[in-house]
């Protein structure tokens, strides 16, 4: 992984870019100014949370017949960040940091063949941003068929990366707000998961509906004044009980239940 210089200057495309920030074109116009400046086949954006948590804002590519960007980072999010050295940089406040990673440098084998090998991603080029208590990481990609960025694409990349990156975590934000705006209630997300499995004990549904609203097991543990161990402990029941293994299991029952309380309230 190679340690880049960073830099901030604004050009034209990325207007575009600002112009959509809570929208949902905004992964489009994002991808299509990195697609301009450094011929990026795909490009993906995340946030690691001050709480130990990494989420996926936004992905976007080309090649209909290729792995699916969003897929592919979700899978990423969900299994693999852990095991990428760029998730424990340190980045300053106010600054930015740019890293370069070529797939034949990656020494674990799984995540190598997952996120690279597999969908023939060759190389790499991410911009870390701190935001707040937050870290907002930009990433570009090059397949096997495009092959490396050569310089000239990266300087152009390392004028607008800042501040593309800028307008992900302004992206982030608002569309953050938004849906903690939209979304039910903790007591209504119970209530929900009772619904559809009465089995589920009063302290199993708080946590389920904890995991439902994003928050991680540390959060969850502070909201409910439960130590991380119980907090785990009732996952695992509760995830045995409804026979489920993952978050969107566990949302499909949630729906389930919602209907359920919707029909009956009715």
């Amino acid at each position: 992984m190679t340690l880049l210089q960073s830099g901030s200057v604004y050009e034209e495309g990325c207007l575009g870019v600002i112009a959509n920030i809570g929208r949902d074109t905004f992964p489009a116009s994002a991808f299509a100014c990195l697609r301009h400046v450094a011929q990026a086949d795909m490009f993906s954006a995340f946030v690691k949370t001050d709480a130990g948590r990494v989420d996926l804002i936004c992905a976007d590519g080309v090649g209909a017949n290729q792995t699916s960007p969003v897929g592919l980072s979700l899978r990423y999010a969900n299994e693999y960040w852990r095991r990428d050295p760029m998730m424990d940089i340190r980045v300053p406040a106010g600054e930015s940091v740019t890293l370069r990673q070529s797939w034949s440098n990656i020494p674990d084998r799984d995540y190598r063949s997952i996120c690279y090998l597999h969908p023939r991603v060759i190389e790499r080029i991410s911009t870390c941003i701190q935001r707040d208590k937050d870290v907002i990481f930009l990433n570009i990609y090059r397949r096997e068929a495009s092959g490396c960025f050569a310089d000239d694409e990266l300087e152009r990349f390392h004028r607008v990366a800042k501040a593309v990156a800028t307008c992900v975590g302004s992206h982030e934000r608002l569309m953050r707000l938004e849906a903690l705006a939209l979304r039910p209630s903790q007591a209504a997300t119970e209530r929900a998961l009772r619904a559809a499995d009465p089995r589920l004990s009063v302290r199993e549904a708080e946590v389920c509906a904890g995991i439902l609203r994003g928050d991680a097991i540390k959060e969850i543990a502070n909201k409910v004044s439960l130590e991380l161990s119980s907090v785990i402990t009732y996952k695992k029941r509760a995830f045995h009980k409804l026979n489920i293994s993952t978050r969107r299991e566990l949302q499909e029952i949630y729906e389930r239940g919602l209907k359920r309380t919707l029909i009956f309230d009715e």
